[in-house]
């Protein structure tokens, strides 16, 4: 079982390119990626798309790359020609201007000057960025599904914690539930005893049988120990389970639902409400689950 919470962090360096790689994922019903890429990298979103949604399957992604080129040839200066002629003769003037006379100004002077050098970062290779961009999402995306695991492990013991509860309730409710029609049919005789009145034993079957029909739940009770069952197979098979547990939930819920409105005993009533916030208590946890 995998938990949808998880943290990855890495980073990969080669050939002088160096990239970090941060992921934090929180649960959600969809795959929903909040992606921050250096413009350099722009170009391969549809890559960092294609590779969360194979690894990360489903829950809110906050992914953020950086990169660093440090090669000798990551940056080029370019020379401003023109703009060093008129600077130039643009300094010859001011001295026949101000009638100056001295050496011509270095050449390192005019290299200050703005513009005259630009840096410009060299053209990247897009294939080496690609590999090294799938291996440090792949090693990020790895360490989320690794604490996901871990995380899960933790869910599923919870999990199974309260499904034994719900099981040892929908127990009790299950030989409450048998003995219910005996009990009433015992109090309508001591009800006809005190009163002094002989009724006819047909008629007081009779009775007895319409109130077992009015209060039966014995079919919601078998219903919902088979989705108990369900969910706890549920618990030790691999994979993306959320959306199973999900539903099973739901109809556990709408199981107890109909208990608690059939109810004719104060104490199946109190049981049935048990069972519904042991049920909301795992829909909670399911919350979390890929």
């Amino acid at each position: 079982m995998l938990s949808m919470t998880g943290y990855g962090q890495t980073r990969r360096e080669a050939d002088g390119r160096i990239m970090t790689a941060e992921v934090r994922c929180v649960n959600h019903r969809f795959l929903d990626l909040g992606l921050r890429l250096p413009r350099t990298l722009t170009a391969l979103e549809n890559l960092t798309r294609q590779l969360a949604g194979e690894m990360l399957i489903r829950g809110h992604a906050d992914i953020t790359v950086t990169y660093q080129n440090t090669r000798d040839d990551a940056v080029t200066v370019q020379l401003d020609e023109g703009l060093a002629k008129a600077y130039q003769a643009a300094v010859g003037r001011l001295q026949d201007a101000l009638a100056l006379s001295g050496e011509t100004p270095p050449v390192t002077y005019y290299a200050a000057l703005p513009g005259v050098l630009k840096e410009q970062p060299a053209d990247e290779d897009m294939e080496a960025l690609a590999a090294l961009l799938q291996e440090t999402l792949t090693d990020a995306f790895g360490q989320v599904t690794a604490a996901r695991a871990r995380e899960g492990e933790r869910l599923k013991a919870d999990l199974a914690a309260h499904l034994g509860i719900l099981s040892g309730l929908t127990a009790q409710l299950t030989t409450l539930a048998a003995g219910l029609p005996a009990e009433y049919q015992a109090r309508l005789n001591e009800r006809l005893s005190r009163l002094d009145v002989t009724a006819d034993p047909q008629r007081v079957a009779q009775e007895v049988a319409i109130f077992a029909d009015r209060c039966a739940i014995d079919e919601e009770l078998s219903r919902l120990s088979a989705h108990i069952a369900e969910m706890e197979r549920l618990l030790e098979t691999p994979g993306p389970l959320g959306k199973q547990i999900d539903f099973l939930l739901q109809e556990m819920n709408r199981e107890a639902n109909t208990t608690a409105s059939k109810s004719v005993s104060l104490e199946v009533t109190s049981l049935a409400v048990q069972c519904k916030n042991e049920i909301e208590k795992l829909r909670e946890q399911a919350q979390n689950i890929l």
